[in-house]
């Protein structure tokens, strides 16, 4: 992998490949499993304009917010949550 690219050459990368592929703008993503932001860093580097966040179960195996890629800083919240429960519904929530 070459250190001036966002790229890994691993299955990081997959992900990068949706937002051409939907016919419209990306407004935000949710990467479940943050891990250590290497899809964060590279979706703000490549479409600055999405809001990402990321769930991540370990707060140690990634940064906590504005991670940087180069000179880039992104803007990435992440929630230090196990997955399954953060995507359940509020108790008393509408939809």
């Amino acid at each position: 992998m070459a250190t001036d690219t966002v790229f890994t050459g691993g299955e990081w990368d997959m992900f990068l490949t949706l937002p051409p592929l939907l016919g419209r703008s990306v407004r935000s993503a949710l990467m479940l499993g943050n891990a250590g932001g290497t899809t964060a860093r590279a979706f703000g580097v490549l479409y600055p304009q999405v809001a990402f966040d990321g769930v991540e179960l370990d707060p140690r195996s990634r940064p906590s917010r504005g991670a940087t890629s180069g000179s880039t800083t992104i803007a990435a919240h992440v929630y230090t949550a196990d997955a399954r429960p953060f995507l359940q519904p509020a108790p008393n929530a509408t939809t």
